[in-house]
């Protein structure tokens, strides 16, 4: 069971032919929030790095509803209207049958009529792709990179851990052990992970679904489902979407 891991948002996995790494998501997502802040960046390098994503902009609430003001736009106007799929030609020029699944119509306030959303499926690509445990041996690493890792669990390194009233306490004892990183339940969550938890039965963080730290409970048991959010920002944008829990944890009631 695999629950990810700082390569997961930070890059360095290999990526599979005609996947796109879960870092893609956050790295799309920089890019975008600099570019609105003014940064500006060589639209055709972006799509030569495969960062084509970061020139879309979705007309789903935010700000920025009339595209990029970068003077140096050089490719065609990528917008996407969420609202209606339109027709858009592929990269090679042919045809792409739309494929919504992982983002599902309601998500999107949208129809599924329509053909190619390049768009929609770089970022399903993205939002679905394989994850990783440095401390599982079946899950990208190698025997001693593994060990190595679990040995480094055991050890009196100083951590912040999560208090019953929401502070912070830097601790060394009980020893980490693997478990998981506490996560508060006022955090703001990416879309992205509530869609993966959406649309993988084996992804269910004790730590985020069940709160409170999620101490010595990697796996959240099916009872709690994957618990009651509500989107308070980018709602349908795959890159800007962040939700909330709707009441406190369990653990903290």
């Amino acid at each position: 069971m695999t629950q990810g891991g700082h390569a997961d948002v930070g890059g360095g996995w290999e990526i599979l032919p005609g996947s796109k790494s879960a870092s893609h998501v956050p790295l799309v997502y920089m890019i975008r929030q600099a570019r609105r802040a003014g940064l500006h960046f060589d639209p055709e390098k972006l799509i030569e790095m495969g960062l084509a994503e970061a020139n879309v902009q979705t007309d789903t609430g935010n700000s920025h509803g009339n595209g990029y003001r970068d003077e140096d736009m050089r490719v065609p106007d990528i917008r996407i209207d969420v609202s209606n799929p339109s027709s858009m030609p592929s990269p090679n020029g042919h045809g792409v049958q739309e494929n919504w699944g992982h983002f599902k119509v309601h998500d999107f306030g949208g129809r599924t009529e329509g053909h190619s959303k390049p768009f929609h499926e770089m970022m399903h690509k993205a939002h679905v792709a394989r994850i990783h445990d440095s401390l599982e041996f079946s899950s990208g690493l190698g025997t001693i990179p593994v060990l190595s890792w679990k040995f480094m669990e055991y050890l009196p390194f100083r951590r912040m851990d999560l208090r019953p009233d929401g502070s912070w306490k830097p601790i060394r004892w009980p020893l980490p052990g693997g478990e998981t990183r506490d996560i508060p339940h006022t955090a703001r969550i990416h879309g992205s992970v509530i869609r993966r938890m959406k649309q993988d039965d084996t992804y269910r963080p004790g730590n985020l679904i069940i709160g409170g730290g999620g101490r010595g409970l990697r796996r959240a048991p099916e009872l709690y489902g994957i618990g009651e959010w509500e989107c308070v920002e980018g709602s349908g944008d795959p890159v800007d979407e962040v939700w909330v829990k709707k009441a406190a944890s369990p653990v903290d009631q």
